[in-house]
């Protein structure tokens, strides 16, 4: 009986921990997204940015 309930136990804590895998994979993946189109968009300006024309100090 004994050994019945440390397999129980057992597989509810692996249960809880591939629940938790599964949202903390969920968050790193939203993270990731989040991410890439934070680059995407500072490439975006920087290539905005290159195109406009250089000033001198003088000029301003």
């Amino acid at each position: 009986m004994q050994d019945y309930d440390l397999d129980d136990r057992l597989v509810e804590r692996t249960r809880r921990l591939v629940d938790l895998a599964r949202r903390q994979r969920a968050q790193l993946e939203t993270d990731l997204e989040q991410a890439t189109g934070m680059i995407r968009r500072s490439r975006e300006l920087l290539r905005k940015l290159r195109m406009w024309p250089k000033t001198n100090e003088r000029d301003r």
